[in-house]
């Protein structure tokens, strides 16, 4: 190869991160009037990595092999090393890592007895990687420190200084040294800028954007997910495009922005429909999955994680399996599959021994005692939780070993619970100590590993855990350390849930004629939000007979009589037992929001409704009433719209904005209590229904 045509080259691989597309076609002109063997598999190496790094790894593959053929028939060791170097990047990709291992650490041979210290230090940041995903983080953290050393006294090479900036940020983020990483991909992501790797700043932006929501820099986070958007967008890169909607989709979900995180990931999904990255398509495929788990559409989930197996199969991939499966068993287990549930968890359990993945056996395991404490079989859910304790614990997986801490809490409080009337019985009392000894871990774990989400909703739970034992001060205090905390980090819906907890603790102390009712209320709300936190986002199919069960029924509170039925549309209301029962749940609302005397409006919930296991959200609003004589009521009357549906459909409204916006804006319409009908109610409950089915 002439001086010419090496300089050119050099200059050429410089442009591969920034624009790899273009320099794709630059190269293939150039192969075409090259002729000497050496020099066009020289270029072929370079086409290789342009195609690598637009996640085009089948036609990459194909080359590097071809390219490998030919330095050992012809003795080319560069090459060799080259093409080694090549494949391993693609197996690292398709999680084939032993293969990978013995690719690059023979290629790194070969550079080494070269001296190429450059390529020395390209393949030591990729096996930085490949430890990283096999989560030998100590051994990742060996080769990646060991590039800088090797790139001393070499020209400057901002790319691969990027990359392994990058890498040591997704490391010491997994390891939990969570402001160390943040530093990193700050200082990563303005070489990235400073240098035009754009493609690089979209993908450590999205990283940062992971880091600060660990954190609890929810703001930040997302603007951060819209920067790297606009790069994107800006560049026309669309594999960056799509990367990011997904990780800001999730963003959404956890924010309780539903109609956003549908519409991120609608644009990912058809954007992976026409390119070729099929691991990014798998992503995408399971976040909206989960998207489907919260509406309740279980079968729509399934489809969604059975494309994901069959690109995975197709493309001989191992990349997301486990996940795929493990979620893929909770599906069909909400479906009443059993038996294939346990076929994919048999099938993630063999595949997490073969790869040697123990903190994926920690998450089977967490799945299995799930579905052995919803049979009731809670000393065997016991025994699981704790064998998945000592398997995150031991690897530090903070966001695992609280998850194992949750449940163990949930299934001491549903032993209580299955004995209402005993709630405050002493032989009640050794597994109400344990289930505030597991919150109290948590509260613990997420200190010390910085997670700031589960450890504001583990207050919220603390607190109530602190009102049925009667120490109201506690409980007080300790949910409004976690309102606050979530109003001033932005947590929006965590700070509603504060809300409403606090106003049903508040309602405990202040009704000692019916303590053990909300007692009651208390220990479902509490279980339930165990559920939330520690379970996946659902668990059991919502079909249209669901939706057919939904009613509204509105109450007025007077305050002489306490709750009166005004109206009801498809709830009967005739029977005078159901009649009863509704005016005591109404009684139970009204209570948690001050009985009238504070006039809390807005919307509230979710709240045990009392009949037949429906939850209600309530819509409370002070209205012009006629029939109003109190003059300190100046004319209006306090109104509670009660929504009620089946338990299962809890997480359906998981997005409280859409639902506060379809009761304002129908509201608004009214001007007296008399305008409240049937009709009324009717426009509304449908309203709701094509919201919540869209």
């Amino acid at each position: 190869m002439n001086f010419e045509t090496q300089s050119q080259l050099v200059e050429i691989e410089e442009n591969i991160p920034i624009n790899p597309s273009e320099t794709e076609k630059e190269l293939r002109e150039l192969l075409e009037v090259t002729s000497d063997l050496k020099t066009r598999s020289t270029i072929s190496s370079l086409i290789g990595y342009t195609l690598v790094t637009q996640a085009k790894f089948t036609p990459a593959k194909d080359i590097y092999f071809e390219i490998y053929d030919t330095a050992i028939k012809n003795n080319y060791i560069e090459l060799e090393a080259d093409a080694l170097n090549g494949l391993a990047m693609i197996e690292t990709e398709f999680g084939e890592f032993q293969k990978a291992e013995i690719h690059s650490k023979n290629a790194l041979k070969i550079y080494q007895n070269l001296e190429m210290k450059e390529k020395e230090a390209k393949i030591a940041n990729l096996l930085g990687v490949l430890f990283f995903y096999q989560h030998k983080f100590d051994e990742s953290l060996k080769y990646l420190n060991i590039v800088p050393d090797l790139l001393k006294n070499q020209k400057q090479n901002f790319h691969i200084e990027l990359q392994t900036l990058a890498n040591l940020g997704l490391v010491y983020s997994a390891k939990g040294e969570l402001t160390r990483a943040k530093d990193i991909f700050t200082k990563a992501l303005q070489m990235a800028q400073d240098h035009h790797y754009l493609h690089w700043a979209c993908i450590i932006a999205s990283n940062l954007a992971d880091t600060e929501i660990s954190l609890g820099n929810i703001r930040e986070a997302e603007i951060l997910f819209l920067k790297g958007l606009k790069i994107a967008h800006d560049t026309k890169d669309l594999r960056s495009q799509a990367l990011i909607s997904v990780g800001y989709a999730h963003y959404s979900i956890e924010m309780g922005n539903l109609t956003r995180a549908n519409d991120l990931l609608s644009t990912a999904l058809d954007i992976y429909k026409n390119i070729d990255d099929p691991i990014g398509f798998i992503s995408a495929l399971y976040r909206n999955a989960q998207y489907w788990m919260i509406k309740g559409q279980l079968i729509r989930a399934r489809d969604d994680l059975n494309h994901a197996l069959h690109i995975i199969e197709n493309a001989k991939l191992n990349e997301s399996l486990l996940d795929i499966l493990i979620l893929l068993a909770e599906v069909e287990q909400g479906l009443g599959n059993t038996n294939k549930a346990y076929q994919f968890l048999n099938n993630a359990e063999e595949f997490s021994r073969n790869q040697e993945v123990p903190l994926a056996h920690a998450q089977i395991l967490i799945l299995r005692a799930k579905f052995s404490m919803e049979k009731g079989n809670f000393n065997e859910s016991e025994f699981l939780l704790k064998e998945a304790e000592f398997l995150a614990k031991a690897h530090s997986d903070y966001d695992l070993h609280a998850t194992c801490h949750l449940l163990l809490a949930r299934s001491y409080l549903i032993q209580i619970f299955n004995f209402p009337e005993k709630l405050h019985d002493k032989n009640q009392k050794y597994y109400r100590d344990k289930a505030i000894e597991e919150v109290d871990l948590v509260i613990k774990l997420s200190q010390e590993g910085n997670l700031k989400i589960v450890g504001l909703q583990s207050l919220i739970i603390r607190g109530i855990l602190f009102a049925i034992e009667g120490d109201k001060e506690a409980a007080i205090t300790v949910i409004t350390q976690a309102l606050e905390a979530s109003h001033s980090i932005g947590l929006i819906f965590q700070e509603q849930s504060a809300k409403d907890t606090l106003s049903l603790v508040q309602a405990k102390s202040d009704q000692q004629n019916i303590p053990l009712d909300v007692d009651i209320i208390l220990f479902q709300v509490v279980i339930e939000k165990l559920k939330y936190i520690s379970y996946s986002y659902g668990d059991s199919p919502i079909s249209q007979t669901d939706f057919e069960d939904v009613s509204l029924v509105v109450f007025k509170i007077d305050e002489k009589v306490g709750p009166m039925i005004i109206e009801a549309v498809n709830l009967d209301v005739s029977d005078p037992q159901k009649q009863s029962q509704i005016l005591h749940s109404g009684s139970l609302i009204s209570i948690t929001l001050g009985q009238g005397q504070q006039y809390h409006q807005g919307l509230f919930g979710p709240l045990p409704f009392g009949i037949d296991s429906t939850y209600a959200l309530v819509f409370a609003q002070t209205i012009a009433d006629q029939t109003q004589k109190e003059k300190r009521n100046h004319g209006r009357a306090y109104f509670l719209f009660s929504l009620v549906y089946p338990k299962k459909m809890n997480m359906m409204f998981y997005e409280r904005s859409r639902l506060n916006n379809i009761f304002m804006n129908q509201l608004k319409n009214i001007h007296e209590a008399a305008e409240i009908t049937p009709a009324f109610l009717n426009n509304i409950l449908k309203n709701v229904t094509e919201e919540l089915m869209t």
